[in-house]
């Protein structure tokens, strides 16, 4: 293991691996009795003992510095001093939110709203940690079986309390905007239809127009060709009849 790889090369005797699972006090006390095999003859740390510390605890190099500069006298001198690494009653940041301020806000939300700690936590405005942290003390809970149970009887109760009237009414709502919709895309139809009919009938005007103008310049450039042969024909004859 890595504890018994560490303590073989510095010499020492092997600290066994910690459980995988710590409390904070164990996981400390753990930590002491790690660095006080490793301390030299000049009460300090060996190299490298705060990360190794820190590897074998799966914690932060900052955490094993923390242990190591508050417990110091009880790991180096523990003849002199007790090692004591239980937290003082009333030490730590206080609650925000106490177990009976989250019990009430729980308490007065619909039971639909319980189903998962984000909605719940929507609701009250109580973080999800805090809801979390207090679920896994008892001080509340999800919504249970019955609770769910409840909320499907609470949903079907609404339903029943609707009343055909109403019901009548929706479906008048809904005849008659089906009925603006049908009469609506029948106008918009028949307005594109109207609109691609004029587009056709311009552009055929447009090629008949075209096709007029086309016939109209060749019969004209026919006639003056026929004027022109008829006047040389003309100017033949006058020429002849001078002689």
């Amino acid at each position: 293991m890595a504890s018994v790889a560490v303590a073989a090369t510095v010499g020492r005797d092997p600290v066994p691996d910690p459980p995988k699972k710590l409390t904070q006090k164990e996981r400390r006390n753990q930590i002491c009795l790690f660095l006080s095999k490793r301390v030299t003859k000049d009460d300090k740390l060996e190299n490298g003992a705060l990360d190794d510390a820190a590897e074998i605890f799966n914690c932060k190099k900052r955490c094993v510095r923390g242990v190591w500069t508050k417990y110091k006298n009880a790991i180096v001198y523990p003849d002199k001093y007790k090692l004591d690494v239980s937290r003082k009653k009333g030490t730590g940041n206080k609650p925000k939110f106490t177990a009976a301020q989250v019990q009430a806000a729980v308490s007065g939300v619909p039971c639909r709203y319980r189903h998962s700690i984000r909605s719940l936590a929507a609701k009250v405005g109580i973080p999800k940690s805090t809801l979390h942290r207090h679920l896994k003390q008892g001080d509340s809970a999800r919504s249970t079986v019955r609770e769910e149970a409840a909320v499907e009887e609470e949903i079907q109760g609404q339903n029943a309390q609707t009343s055909d009237v109403q019901l009548s009414k929706l479906r008048e709502d809904l005849k008659e905007y089906y009925e603006k919709e049908k009469t609506r895309a029948v106008e918009e139809a028949k307005r594109e239809a109207q609109q691609e009919h004029n587009r056709h009938m311009e552009k055929l005007r447009g090629e008949l127009q075209q096709q007029f103008h086309n016939e109209r310049d060749k019969a004209l450039y026919q006639l003056r060709v026929e004027m022109h042969r008829h006047q040389l024909e003309l100017n033949r004859l006058k020429a002849e009849l001078e002689k």
